[in-house]
């Protein structure tokens, strides 16, 4: 239900709407790709996993039709043509009120990069050359939606203080760069890129053993405003 990097798939959704006790009211609409899922006209086939009683989905406001959900909490909709603008999938209760509402959009082109700190557990990092950060990059738009069809070349690099990075990865499993394409002793020139994917991509940074301070990542692409993010060791 992840990718090779840690983020999740749309399939994930499905525990999500089966398990969770917050499953009555979640929904989620897929594809989660709105931009270029197929050409335009093509047909898609669109998704609301959901724990509701039943669900609708829209495209550009048009209903595709109000259905019961079955057994395992997926909503199906066939031979959807493509339109861009918005997909929508609203969750009813029993009652057929209104308990969720889950919306996809086309976006507009890539803009800049939005470089953010994975929170997992204690809020400082050791300086012992072992404990690593993890960040998340995005690739947005001029409004700060994740543009999922970018693929722009990344660029990262520790700008500030005691940590070096340790590893890249962008989920895309026919990416066969390796995860420590920096490293000077692979062939890639010693530059620590990768290229985004769905929008995504993720980066690992090392501290340094004795070396306590605040350690900045920042990443860069052609044509996109730069993104940058910190984390502290002690």
């Amino acid at each position: 239900m992840l990718d090779i990097a840690g983020f999740e798939k749309d399939s994930a959704a499905y525990y999500r709407a089966n398990w969770l006790p917050t499953s009555p009211t979640f929904v989620k609409v897929v594809p989660s790709d709105w931009n270029s899922p197929v050409p335009v006209g093509g047909l898609v086939t669109v998704r609301a996993f959901t724990g509701a009683a039943s669900a609708e989905a829209f495209v550009n406001g048009v209903s595709l039709g109000k259905q019961v959900v079955p057994a395992f909490q997926i909503a199906t909709w066939k031979n959807v043509p493509f339109q861009p603008g918005n997909l929508t999938a609203v969750a009813y209760d029993v009652n057929g009120a209104v308990v969720g509402t889950s919306v996809v959009a086309t976006t507009g082109a890539a803009t800049a990069l939005v470089v953010s700190l994975v929170s997992v557990g204690a809020p400082t990092y050791a300086a012992d050359g072992q404990d690593v950060a993890i960040f998340t990059v995005q690739v947005v738009d001029a409004a700060g939606a994740v543009v999922t069809d970018a693929r722009p070349q990344l660029t990262f690099s520790v700008t500030s203080g005691p940590g070096t990075i340790y590893a890249l990865g962008n989920g895309d499993p026919s990416d066969l760069t390796p995860d420590k394409v920096g490293m000077p002793d692979l062939p890639y020139g010693g530059v620590w890129t990768r290229k985004a994917w769905m929008g995504y991509a993720r980066a690992v940074v090392q501290s340094q053993a004795g070396k306590p301070g605040s350690v900045t990542l920042t990443v860069s692409a052609p044509g996109l405003t730069s993104g940058s993010a910190s984390f502290t060791t002690q």
